[in-house]
Order: structure tokens, then C-alpha cells, then sequence
């Protein structure tokens, strides 16, 4: 799993993801971004869960990518290359969990920003939605966090789902850290920033390289 924030816009949408990749059992073995960009297509994928899925999955739109390729083309084909995808990690590695694929963009002539979301756990159908939303997983278990105004708040509400998931408080705990990223997408433009370096960043770096 992973830490996924987004605040959507009618025409724009940051997404803030982590960047830790641990095992199922919450082990640090690594860094790495969980975010994929198309600059021609005005696309961005990003995803929670089995990291195989969300590489291959990577891997298969750069294949299908044409002149012609919107979000729309996209999640048009996505539920039935998901599936596909999701059979061959688990041939490999056996159960691995759930993973859940979030795509935004514009369609082809369009400004007007699409979400697409596809749950493994609901056979990846799509889930289509525009205008203005907020989201984050995982979801907070003992406190209500109020709607973010500020980057400030954005960080705060990431450090206190990271602490609620470290001190396995949640009712399915995740592993969260090292930095948080994130990505602006508009109809003209995707951004990235590093907007906070998680404090124990040093401590899981050091605990991968020991192994």
C-alpha cells in the first residue's frame, strides 16, 4: 500500500503520493516514485498497492500510446488489461492484496479534467469522475481530519495518517515515509515538487541497505 492525497479541480488536480516501497508485512526495502506521467496525452497514473501493478500497467500504456490516445482511450481498455495484469503477479507472487489504479486527465480538445479510479476488489471496473473532489488513502481510523486549505495542512494531515499507520492503529495498517511528491497536472502543464521529507527517512534508508 501507499499514501495517496489528491485535490481536484475542475481543470487542474495536485496528487501527493510517498515514496516508501515496503513488503506486505510493512518492511522497508526501498525508494521509488508512484507516479507515472504522459505529457502528450495530459494523462497521469498513480496507484496504491502491489508495486508489479502499477509498473506493468506503466508498461502497457506506453505500448498502446498513438497520436490518437486520450484518458478516455485509455480507461476504455483498462479494467480488461488490469485484470490481465493482475493474473500474471499473482502467478508469480501469489496473493498479493489489493491495488487500486488512479488515472486523471483531459480528453483530446477537452480543459475539463476526468478521474478515472479502478479497485482491484471491485474486478477493476471503472469509476469515473469530474469537477471538484478530495481524497486520501488511507483513510483516517482515530481522528476526522478537516479538508486541507493550505501545503502546510496537506503535510500534517500525511504525518498524522503515517503516525497512525506506524503506531498500527488502523484496522489494516500501511507503510508510509520517505518523501512526499507531488504532482500538478493543468491542461498545459504537469509540475513536480518535493513538499516534505518524512523524519524517519535516514532510519528506513539505513534499515534497507543493512539487510
Amino acid at each position: 500500500m501507499s499514501l495517496l492525497i489528491f485535490d481536484q479541480q475542475d481543470s487542474e488536480v495536485v496528487i501527493i503520493t510517498d515514496t516508501l516501497v515496503s513488503t506486505a508485512d510493512r518492511r522497508p526495502v526501498g525508494y521509488a516514485h508512484k507516479l507515472w506521467t504522459y505529457p502528450d496525452q495530459r494523462m497521469v497514473l498513480a496507484m496504491t498497492g502491489t508495486a508489479a501493478v502499477g509498473d506493468l500497467w506503466n508498461a502497457r500504456i506506453l505500448e498502446l500510446i498513438d497520436d490518437d490516445t486520450d484518458i478516455e482511450s485509455i480507461a476504455t481498455r483498462a479494467q480488461a488489461e488490469l485484470t490481465a495484469i493482475h493474473r500474471q503477479v499473482t502467478a508469480v507472487y501469489g496473493d498479493h492484496g489489493t491495488s487500486t489504479i488512479y488515472m486523471w486527465g483531459f480528453a483530446r480538445g477537452a480543459d475539463e479534467l476526468v478521474r478515472y479510479v479502478h479497485r482491484s476488489k471491485l474486478g477493476y471496473a471503472p469509476e469515473r469522475g469530474s469537477g471538484q473532489a478530495f481524497g486520501h488513502k488511507p483513510r483516517a481510523e482515530t481522528f476526522a481530519p478537516d479538508l486541507p486549505e493550505t501545503h502546510a495542512q496537506v503535510i500534517e494531515l500525511a504525518i498524522r495518517l503515517k503516525q497512525e499507520n506506524d503506531d498500527s492503529l488502523s484496522s489494516e495498517p500501511v507503510a508510509i515515509g520517505g518523501d512526499l511528491i507531488a504532482t500538478r497536472l493543468t491542461p498545459t502543464s504537469i509540475e513536480h515538487q518535493r513538499w516534505h521529507r518524512f523524519e524517519d527517512h535516514a532510519e528506513l534508508a539505513a534499515a534497507d541497505t543493512s539487510d
